[in-house]
């Protein structure tokens, strides 16, 4: 091969790995790839995501909206995906917010009506059913399993 032919090549692989590299760092952005934390190593794999804490400070069966009240935050957090179990240490928190019968899990999105049946957090749109499972509450903790078809994401959030 001559000179030209080996420039040619070169600047056609060089244009190759520019739109990738672009076509990623676009596709990352659009998916909100955001870091917020990292993943983390689970000590207890074993856990029962729908089973309620007996310590928290009321009943299942009391639940009411009235003790949700409040915006709360979770740095920790643990999930199932796909058969795997990881945690989570977040640098900026999640968040879950009531208001009423409404809530809302980030501060930009708007307030939308749930139902509460026992421990579960429930919301109903033309799309789309939005579980949560409440695992534990007291004055201070509030635990939520929120469940999406097999996967789970347990968020530790607190006042």
């Amino acid at each position: 091969m001559n000179k030209c032919k080996i420039q040619k090549i070169i600047a056609l692989i060089f244009i190759g790995l520019t739109i990738c590299v672009t076509a990623l760092n676009a596709q990352s952005k659009s998916r909100g790839g955001e870091k917020v934390g990292k993943t983390v190593k689970v000590k207890k794999k074993n856990i029962i995501w729908e089973a309620y804490d007996t310590t928290s400070i009321i009943p299942i069966n009391q639940i009411e909206s009235k003790y949700l009240e409040g915006l709360w935050s979770a740095y920790k957090g643990v999930y199932l995906f796909n058969g795997i179990v990881n945690a989570m240490d977040l640098t900026q928190p999640f968040i879950v917010e009531f208001k009423d019968n409404t809530y809302r899990r980030t501060l930009k999105s708007p307030f939308t009506q749930f139902s509460l049946k026992n421990n579960l957090i429930l919301k109903i749109s033309e799309t789309k059913i939005d579980t949560g499972i409440i695992n534990k509450i007291t004055s201070k903790e509030l635990t939520i399993s929120w469940k999406d078809k097999s996967n789970y994401t347990r968020y530790y959030y607190e006042k």
